[in-house]
């Protein structure tokens, strides 16, 4: 189970370094020569932050359905919003990010630092959303309360 565990936080730092990425974009231009390699590089970040974080969110999915004491719940886990206390600090900041840039939008005279903000909030709402709504943060959190884990 503490392999599990661990698993999930190495998900939520891959996933907080893909978005992180959202912040140095404007700085980094395919335009300009000085600032090509920074664009690569921030590219490569954000690509490999999504990829990890959803590789090891697979790795504890695959623990979970091996675990002959757990009993997987139906339903689509992605719909459900608020169901514990981390999901509902990142449901309501993926909200936030949403209005925010839906405002962004049909306004369209938003400072950049608010539209960036609002984009890492979204983004970052979104991976986290998945993580702690989802079976295997569920899974995690009955296992480490040393019930058995069962939906």
């Amino acid at each position: 189970m503490q392999t599990s565990k661990r698993r999930i936080f190495f998900a939520i730092f891959a996933f907080f370094l893909s978005s992180m990425t959202v912040w140095f974009m404007p700085m980094a231009s395919f335009e300009q020569k000085e600032s090509i390699t920074f664009a690569y590089i921030l590219a490569a970040i954000f690509w490999l932050g999504l990829v990890l974080g959803i590789v090891f969110q697979l790795l504890v999915s695959r623990t979970r359905k091996r675990d002959s004491n757990y009993k997987d719940e139906k339903g689509l886990p992605l719909l459900r919003f608020f169901s514990n206390r981390p999901a509902k600090f990142f449901d309501a900041l993926l909200i936030a990010g949403v209005v925010t840039l839906a405002a962004s939008f049909f306004i369209g005279s938003f400072p950049q630092w608010l539209t960036t903000a609002a984009i890492f909030a979204s983004a970052f709402g979104f991976e986290m959303h998945g993580v702690f709504n989802g079976k295997n943060y569920k899974y995690t959190r009955e296992a480490r309360r040393g019930c058995s884990p069962r939906a």
